[in-house]
């Protein structure tokens, strides 16, 4: 699948429209839909954003058949909430 594909399915998974999601990125509605065409790659940045918000690896974003994707499902959401506290520590 297309970068633009999983850009536009996991937008609709979240049920967000083109306009909040540039919001959200802080861009514009136009680059969503050129990067959902696959008209436009977006930067670097971009893609970082997009996996944070997505809470996806910029690997599954921009590889065919990421490795590093867990199939994983976590359920608890007290460690979930910890892993969340952890990420923000980084940044």
């Amino acid at each position: 699948m297309a970068l633009g594909d999983k850009i536009r399915v996991l937008r609709k998974s979240k049920d967000i429209s083109q306009e909040k999601l540039a919001e959200i990125l802080g861009g514009h509605t136009t680059n969503i839909g050129r990067y959902e065409t696959n008209k436009q790659l977006p930067s670097a940045e971009t893609i970082k954003k997009l996996a944070k918000y997505f809470k996806v690896t910029a690997d599954y974003l921009l590889l065919d058949n990421p490795t590093t994707v867990s199939t994983t499902k976590i359920k608890d959401k007290e460690l979930i909430g910890l892993f969340e506290q952890i990420e923000e520590m980084s940044n």
